[in-house]
This record gives structure tokens, sequence and C-alpha cells, in this order.
């Protein structure tokens, strides 16, 4: 069975209060869904 886990951020541009905080929760939910650390801080780095 496939779950689907999504989650939408609404950011301002040259809010990088709101971007950093964004990028650290998309990174803190994958690490608790145990994604290898390497796609993690791909992803991370995607979002920003």
């Amino acid at each position: 069975m496939l779950t689907v886990l999504e989650r939408e951020y609404d950011i301002l541009a040259d809010d990088f209060i709101a971007a950093g905080e964004a990028s650290s929760s998309v990174r803190k939910i994958l690490n608790q869904l145990g994604i290898d650390p390497k796609t993690v801080k791909r992803a991370a780095i995607a979002n920003v």
C-alpha cells in the first residue's frame, strides 16, 4: 500500500526565515520517515 504525504508551504519572496523553517520541516519529516540522509540533503536544498 502506498501512502502519500503532502505538505504545502506558502513563502513570500525574500522571506528567508519562512523558507528556512519550511526547509527544516521537510528535512525533519524525511528523517522521521527513514529516508536516506543523502536524499534528505538533496531534497532540502531543492526546496530552498
